[in-house]
């Protein structure tokens, strides 16, 4: 199994992905975090939003 990391470029960006041509993150107030901890934290978001898992917050 590849890292988080792998798994993240190739579901933005990869053959069959959602062909994300830009991105941009906000990363809170922890800034302590390595690439391979915050694609872990990507890749579970995108984990739910696949699986319907989400609600919709707009007013």
């Amino acid at each position: 199994m590849g890292t988080q990391l792998e798994l993240l470029k190739n579901r933005l960006y990869g053959e069959g992905g959602l062909g994300v041509k830009n991105i941009k993150l906000f990363l809170g107030s922890d800034r302590e975090i390595d690439a391979e901890d915050l694609a872990r934290e990507i890749n579970k978001s995108l984990t739910h939003l696949f699986l319907g898992e989400t609600s919709d917050i707009a007013e």
